[in-house]
């Protein structure tokens, strides 16, 4: 998976109404191939000349005799599929104003559905999307996988978050979650919110279904199915993988599927009462969607308005996130929403610009142990490093090399066939050397430990602050002759600079140091 990836934005231009006709109303946006789109000028004859189109280039542009068949075959939710099952979170969302076939595109048609069940060529991404991902469960648990589903779905009505598995419609309002921001993930999620378990598709397909019938809608002059309020239906896939070494490693896999409410316009749709307060919500949240849609695509360093809103804090993560994100931009063709409809293709067109970062989710103790392995790796890395540059002769040389340049210093000499095929140091003789490391800093001597302390005082250090002691050594005495007398101050100076110019070698050996002159007396004595 690569380091970062683009949001995908892909375009469905629907049919026109029987209404819209009526009225005369030219189309002025055509799909003119499967990746581009031109907007004509509707103040043109006709919708305008070819001269005077604008274009629009998208991963994917849909036309209004698209089918929702094709719609999901081409569209790249197959994929996100995929990689929900290998532990990556993955988002659909569906943008657009009124009208313009979001919640058509992701559910369907919710009343059909309600009534009648699944099964319909008119179904939705989510309903086929559960079909298709339990088919690769299936696959894959031929393998010797296992995995377990669960799924959610809250909506964000007047910005408050509702859970629509909890909450009926008599409900709401009594019953609203809050939401928290976790530090660790670095994300938001919303408090005490209700999970189904799901052990096969129709279980999935119920809490579904009774999620469509709790949310909320009303009729108005633009659409008499306007949904009210953002849906977000998450489902969750959690993978057991055992590896070589025994131990079971937990993904936590998820697939969200965002319908967002559309934007309206007060003198077009005439909404009254607490739809006109629900208008207003939904405007200000969407609102507040564009200008973090515009604050990522800044090239100047702005902040972020992810906290303004309940629906960009939830969003959060599949926005300049971690998650891999599609997101459906859905227009009409006519003349009469052209404002609206270019709109949505200005945000869409942003959007696509808007750099994700898809990582695997795991436990925050599986987290850790996938980052202190690299951090052990590459620790081991510097220290082989380390003793290469210590037995290549001109340590002085190498400590400069790893203060001023770092990432040459570890191209040089972490090669561990360096290691193995650099000729050892001539010596004097073959007796055991202690060394001694003269911090840089302070000067002060530190006898040499044995190799496990070598080893963790360097890997306490990080990479770009590795730097090469002073080193000088001085020979011991052999392990036959008869035990030396302790040397006097003297004699340790000399030996200290004769060793000046010998070959530098890393023992383990602690070091004796000389006798000190005592200073003083101890206190209550001095007399006989």
């Amino acid at each position: 998976m690569a380091a970062s990836e683009n949001v995908r934005v892909i375009l469905r231009v629907r049919p026109q109404t029987s209404k819209e006709s009526e009225r005369g109303e030219d189309e002025v946006i055509r799909c003119i191939s499967d990746q581009s789109i031109q907007v004509y000028d509707p103040t043109q004859p006709r919708g305008g000349r070819a001269s005077t189109a604008l274009a629009y280039q998208f991963e994917q542009c849909f036309g209004p005799t698209c089918m929702q068949e094709e719609l999901f075959s081409r569209c790249g939710v197959k994929g996100l599929l995929d990689h929900v099952l290998d532990g990556y979170s993955a988002t659909v969302i569906a943008y657009g104003p009124t009208g313009s076939g979001k919640t058509f595109s992701v559910a369907g048609k919710p009343d059909s559905i309600v009534r009648n069940g699944t099964g319909d060529a008119t179904d939705g991404l989510v309903i086929r999307s559960i079909e298709s991902l339990f088919d690769k469960i299936r696959e894959r648990q031929r393998d010797g996988l296992q995995f377990k589903v669960r799924t959610s779905c809250v909506e964000i009505h007047n910005d408050a978050v509702i859970d629509l598995l909890r909450s009926s419609r008599k409900q709401r309002g009594s019953e609203t979650l809050p939401v928290k921001f976790d530090t660790a993930r670095g994300s938001f999620f919303v408090q005490d919110l209700s999970y189904g378990k799901c052990p096969s598709e129709e279980e999935i397909l119920r809490l579904y279904m009774k999620s469509l019938r709790n949310r909320s809608v009303a009729a108005h002059e633009m659409n008499r199915d306007s949904s009210r309020s953002h849906a977000l239906f998450t489902v969750y896939v959690d993978s057991m993988v055992k590896q070589e070494s025994g131990h079971i490693v937990t993904r936590h896999g998820k697939m969200t599927f965002v319908d967002l409410a559309g934007s309206e316009r007060l003198k077009d749709s005439k909404s009254e009462g607490s739809t006109l307060r629900e208008t207003g919500s939904i405007n200000r949240s969407l609102f507040t969607l564009g200008k973090v849609i515009s604050s990522l695509c800044d090239r100047k360093k702005v902040k972020v308005p992810f906290r303004d809103s309940k629906l960009t804090q939830l969003l959060m993560d599949s926005i300049g996130g971690s998650s891999m994100t599609l997101m459906i931009a859905c227009v009409s063709p006519s003349s009469g929403h052209i404002n609206e409809s270019m709109r949505t293709l200005d945000y869409a067109n942003k959007a696509k610009n808007i750099k994700n970062k898809p990582v695997v989710l795991l436990d925050p103790e599986q987290n850790m142990v996938e980052a202190l392995k690299k951090e052990i790796e590459a620790l081991r890395a510097e220290n082989r490093a380390l003793k290469n540059a210590l037995s290549s002769g001109d340590v002085e040389s190498a400590r400069q090399l790893a203060m001023s340049a770092p990432e040459e210093f570890f191209k040089r000499y972490s090669s561990s066939e360096r290691q193995q095929s650099a000729p050892r140091p001539a010596t004097q003789s073959s007796l055991p050397t202690v060394i001694e490391h003269r911090s840089a800093s302070t000067g002060r001597l530190r006898a040499g430990r044995q190799e496990e302390e070598e080893e963790a005082k360097f890997a306490g250090r990080k990479t770009r602050d590795v730097f090469l002691p002073h080193v000088q050594v001085r020979q011991r005495s052999p392990p036959s002759s008869p035990e030396p007398s302790r040397p006097t101050k003297s004699a340790w100076e000399d030996a200290a600079r004769s060793s000046a110019g010998r070959p530098r070698a890393l023992q383990h050996e602690r070091i004796v140091r000389p006798p000190s002159k005592t200073r003083g007396t101890r206190r209550g004595g001095g007399g006989g």
